[in-house]
């Protein structure tokens, strides 16, 4: 009872900037004892790769990946994925340290919940258009989309989250930092109060249809890479290859963004069902960190296992990252001569060897 009071405080003291009350040492259980550092180090991993990997996939998808339509929406879902992955830094601060720190400022606050609002929103988008994109090619091969008929609707749609996550600031009210998911945020009771229709609609269009609804274009957009590559008309190679890369990067998608869909569902129903509707996560302590795990953390782990599937699907990529480590070995250790052949239009194959003039050792190294 305690501790649903206390997240009915939180979700109460929506009129305000900043959330007042905090976790106190004498008041956090075991549970909460053992999870926050947990939670603070993934946080600090996704930081950590999430940041270096979407940086360096930013920069070959910029520079080095061939000319095409899809390239234009791997570049906002690597930006996109940047910035998910820049916010886990403040997230793991707040948990290893249950400070607010810089979320105790205003503007802060309201533009990391801007920002949390609108990249979570878009990283989803973003996934179902390009399989709709890598669907459309492989059912017509010779009438591609073009980048502009891509980048219309992706930029259209980002106008629109941009315009939604404002919209606290045009009714009198803000983001608030809701400390026991270490984010800021705005509350659809600043808009309505449960039971009314528009609350109902606010709770469909911003979080069902947003967050949820892709996943349906998604899993159609799997049936039709797979049916295209086991029947009909073979593809090329090259057009496999990608269209096994979307695959599995929907996959992903679809895998961590499932457990969320059944909780907002549930949740939803019970808010159409009784207008006084107890929100699920207060139920008890398991489905409470497994709806702040869903919530706060897998989107950014999403974030983080799109790197790991770009590095182990392009190997142009894999040659672009290496002959950026030689350069960086070149700039960290002025003794390595360093040798960088280019292998067709990208990356790099990059050798080097260490000298040793007191030793007369000569050391290789091959990427």
């Amino acid at each position: 009872n305690e501790y649903k009071s206390y997240l009915s405080h939180q979700m109460s003291n929506v009129t305000t900037t900043f959330v007042t009350t905090s976790w106190e040492p004498t008041t956090m259980t075991t549970t909460d004892k053992i999870m926050n550092p947990i939670l603070a180090v993934i946080s600090f991993l996704c930081f950590g790769f999430g940041s270096i990997g979407n940086i360096t996939t930013l920069a070959y998808f910029l520079f080095k990946a061939p000319p095409s339509a899809n390239r234009y929406i791997f570049v906002l879902i690597a930006t996109t994925d940047l910035a998910i992955s820049v916010l886990c830094l403040f997230i793991g601060i707040h948990r290893l340290t249950l400070r607010d720190l810089a979320y105790s400022n205003t503007f802060f606050c309201a533009a990391s919940g801007m920002t949390f609002s609108v990249t979570s929103r878009y990283s989803v988008f973003l996934i179902a258009l390009l399989s709709v994109s890598r669907c459309y090619s492989l059912i017509r091969p010779v009438h591609p989309l073009t980048a502009p008929a891509l980048l219309a609707p992706a930029l259209t749609y980002l106008m629109l989250l941009i315009f939604q996550a404002a919209l606290p600031f045009w009714i009198g009210h803000g983001y608030i930092f809701y400390r026991e998911f270490s984010v800021c945020n705005f509350s659809l009771y600043d808009f309505a109060t449960p039971g009314e229709p528009l609350f109902l609609v606010l709770y469909f269009i911003m979080i069902i249809l947003q967050y949820m609804l892709p996943i349906f274009p998604v899993v159609i957009g799997c049936a039709v890479i797979l049916n295209r590559l086991h029947g009909g008309v073979k593809p090329t190679k090259a057009k496999k290859s990608a269209a096994v890369t979307v695959l599995i990067l929907s996959m992903v998608y679809v895998l961590y963004n499932l457990p969320l869909f059944i909780i907002y569902t549930i949740d939803f129903a019970g808010f159409v069902r009784n207008p006084e509707h107890v929100f699920v996560v207060t139920r008890n302590k398991a489905i409470y960190y497994l709806f702040i795990i869903t919530t706060s953390y897998f989107v950014p782990m999403n974030s983080a296992t799109n790197v790991v599937i770009y590095i182990v699907r392009l190997r142009a990529l894999r040659r672009f990252m290496a002959g950026k480590l030689c350069g960086l070995i070149h700039l960290v250790r002025p003794s390595v001569s360093r040798k960088c052949n280019r292998k067709g239009e990208l990356g790099f194959h990059c050798r080097y060897r260490v000298i040793r003039t007191d030793e007369g050792v000569q050391a290789r190294a091959t990427f």
